[in-house]
């Protein structure tokens, strides 16, 4: 699964925000587990909003429904249809968006977190938790209706070129093994594919030990990297394909190491990721995938047991051969003395045998024990 990156919620927020500011809840329809539509309407305009937790979130032209609401989805439409969104924005830092709602006098916000498995949660002006999609316990951290919503503690924080360059610069004098891209990652949270575009942007090596940087290429990085999480450029919404014209990745501003790929721009956030997830094998084609699979592990499991029925039938003969070797031996010494033999001669000197058959020009002799 291709998680959306802190880089990407920030600017999906920006653009959602210009999209959906004062336009009303119509419905809200839980489509399955983790997926979810919400539509906003305003005079002369409709839109439907997608969020697929830990993935997506984005305005979509492929509208999908439930047959019949959920539990969770009946609740969130009793308090949120007819609210208007007054704000949308990202929360602490970590991948969470936030669409605040009023309605009246009366505040609450929509929290999606897209780390993990995800979660939505419904709250009221004061953080506090009305509903919870998934209910659970982190340590402190409480995700549980009458709850206060807490975002989760990161390593990450904001923080400028200077403050980063230092942090690296301490980094460095701590430990001779300090690399560069792992360093900045623990301080910095906008998705280690654009981090790792600007080190290389910059002229450097990602994997490059900071023990072996100077001051000024240390400086370099951390202003090119700063640069992106204040969001200092506009996006490009870029999906990438593969020779075949299958999507490969997206991202939302070029990347050097996909250069060698088919780049389809796009508009705005939401359609690439409209189109990078619906042009992505679907349940319906993944299940077929799974469903021809599953038929050749079962042929195999069918040969592997008939297998193991021959090597527990081969070893039934051999014990029973082994536990009657004596008498075998001696019918075998029998036959070397008398070259002329038959069964009838030899029998009755071994009754603890069935002699079925003596061939003595092949040599053999069939035995039932």
């Amino acid at each position: 699964m291709r998680e959306i990156s802190k880089l990407e919620i920030d600017l999906l927020a920006a653009e959602l925000r210009s999209q959906l500011i004062s336009m009303y809840v119509d419905r809200f329809y839980e489509i399955e587990r983790g997926r979810f539509r919400i539509r906003f309407s305003a005079k002369g305009r409709k839109a439907d909003l997608l969020c697929v937790l830990g993935e997506t979130l984005n305005i979509t032209a492929y509208v999908e429904s439930a047959e019949s609401p959920t539990g969770f989805a009946s609740a969130m439409r009793k308090r949120i249809e007819g609210c208007s969104v007054e704000d949308i924005y990202t929360y602490g830092n970590d991948r969470i968006a936030v669409i605040g709602l009023k309605k009246g006098a009366e505040r609450q916000s929509i929290i999606v977190e897209m780390f993990g498995k995800g979660n939505l949660i419904l709250v009221d002006d004061s953080m506090q938790i009305k509903l919870a999609y998934t209910t659970a316990s982190y340590g402190k951290r409480e995700v549980r209706q009458g709850q206060r919503y807490e975002a989760p503690q990161t390593e990450a924080e904001k923080v400028s070129a200077e403050s980063l360059a230092m942090a690296l610069e301490r980094a460095k004098a701590q430990g001779a093994e300090a690399r560069l891209m792992s360093s900045i990652t623990k301080h910095i949270n906008i998705g280690t594919v654009y981090i790792e575009n600007a080190i290389v942007g910059a002229g450097l090596d990602p994997k490059a030990k900071l023990a072996g940087l100077t001051a000024e290429t240390i400086e370099s990085a951390a202003k090119a990297v700063v640069s992106l999480a204040r969001m200092e450029m506009n996006p490009e919404p870029t999906i990438y394909r593969d020779q075949s014209g299958k999507v490969v990745d997206y991202s939302v501003l070029p990347i050097g190491k996909y250069a060698d790929l088919k780049a389809e721009r796009c508009e705005s956030l939401s359609q690439m990721l409209d189109r990078f997830y619906h042009e992505l094998p679907g349940e319906e084609e993944a299940s077929e995938s799974v469903k021809e699979l599953e038929k050749s592990i079962e042929k195999q499991r069918a040969i592997l047991a008939q297998i193991d029925q021959r090597i527990s039938d081969n070893k039934a003969v051999g014990d029973a051969i082994y536990g009657r070797m004596w008498e075998i031996n001696g019918l075998i010494d029998d036959l070397k003395a008398n070259r002329n033999a038959t069964v009838e001669a030899v029998q009755p000197r071994h009754k603890g045998i069935k002699i079925l058959k003596i061939d003595l020009k092949s040599k053999t002799v069939r035995v039932d024990i």
